[in-house]
């Protein structure tokens, strides 16, 4: 199966070259109105989102959550919601342990890797729970980039019978 790149986000646009099944493309943006910004070697364009998991072809969106945004899931959760498949958390300085427990629990329960940068250490948590950490200038960590969502909570809900009498 073949995928057109085109020079604008509208299918009128010009075709730069075509994505085939197991190409990689590095996704660069998303329009909001159903297309995205891909780069195929050195070509730049536009490709329409539903094929980018069609057919073995893959975007990779990354969010990006600013020092003490990170107290927050609701951001965490709207970024896997949204489809992000790695979330980077730019932090000041990590004073504790809890900043890295905190994007450890995040990646498991909303099935999102989070790599954190701070004060020359990395960190990185895969939606198993697992954290790896690192103070190299340059380091990798690898992961198979997949959202795996996890049941937090559950509620019952439907008529509840209730005994007639006095009380």
């Amino acid at each position: 199966d073949r995928v057109n790149i085109r020079s604008d986000a509208h299918t009128g646009a010009a075709v730069l070259t075509q994505a085939n099944t197991g190409d990689t493309l590095t996704w660069l943006a998303d329009d909001g109105w159903g297309w995205s910004k891909v780069q195929k070697g050195g070509v730049t364009g536009w490709i329409v989102n539903q094929y980018l998991d069609k057919a073995g072809l893959s975007g990779y969106k990354v969010g990006v959550i600013v020092d003490g945004d990170l107290c927050f899931p609701e951001i965490i959760k709207s970024l896997s919601e949204c489809g992000c498949n790695l979330a980077v958390a730019v932090m000041r300085e990590v004073s504790d342990e809890i900043p890295p427990l905190i994007i450890r629990s995040y990646a498991y329960l909303y099935g999102v890797p989070i790599v954190m940068v701070a004060s020359g250490t990395a960190y990185f948590a895969d939606i198993s729970g697992i954290i790896a950490t690192s103070n190299q200038s340059v380091c990798t960590f690898e992961t198979v980039p997949k959202n795996a969502y996890r049941l937090v909570t559950s509620r019952r809900r439907g008529l509840i019978p209730r005994e007639s009498g006095d009380y």
